[in-house]
């Protein structure tokens, strides 16, 4: 707060600008006293009491709005073009019908299910392919199938696969299904047929 003002420093505004000065006259306004009609530019500084109630102020200035005729629409973004050596990229993907023809796809009897000794979620079969001794097959359905549910069931079994030890467990082939989300679908046969029958 302005106790006292120096008007050397500032200059002395002169008797018209004194008078025409509406400062003092809306302090008073503001704070629902009474003042003079007219003030000099000194006494519009002089500081009123403390506690005083200020009412609201009216603006000096009115908000300029600015009002656009048409919003701009948004651009449509264009999907992205893959490039020459993306698009080679995805036709690595494609096996051709040699390289499927590689797959030793047959029709496999599920014997026996047991739970996997080290992991919850596998599950060991014995399938008959129609070979000498049952195949060892580890497979993560546990989640889906029960072992009552896997016994007895014609399996598609790819029979050519490089064996691998999974968790401590071999296994010599891997079984076909179908998943999506929390749903999986064993594939089978849709009648009996001989175990070991390829898949052409």
């Amino acid at each position: 707060m302005i106790d006292t003002v120096d008007t050397n420093l500032m200059g002395s505004p002169g008797p018209d600008i004194g008078r025409d000065f509406p400062a003092y006259k809306n302090r008073h306004d503001m704070i629902g006293t009474k003042g003079p009609e007219e003030a000099t530019w000194e006494e519009a500084l002089v500081p009123f009491e403390e506690g005083l109630k200020v009412a609201m102020p009216e603006p000096l200035f009115t908000k300029l709005e600015v009002l656009l005729d048409e919003e701009e629409p948004e651009k449509e973004t264009e999907p992205e073009k893959k490039t020459e050596k993306e698009m080679e990229g995805d036709e690595m993907d494609i096996v051709t019908f040699e390289e499927f023809m590689k797959l030793d796809l047959r029709v496999g009897k599920v014997l026996s299910v047991e739970d996997h000794p080290d992991a919850d979620k596998l599950l060991v079969l014995q399938v008959d392919l129609g070979e000498d001794e049952p195949r060892t097959l580890v497979a993560g359905l546990k989640k889906y199938y029960s072992k009552e549910q896997m016994e007895g069931k014609n399996i598609i079994v790819v029979s050519n696969l490089k064996p691998a030890k999974i968790f401590g467990q071999m296994s010599y082939g891997m079984l076909l299904a179908a998943e999506i989300g929390d749903q999986c679908a064993l594939l089978t046969t849709d009648k009996p047929i001989e175990n070991g029958a390829k898949i052409t």
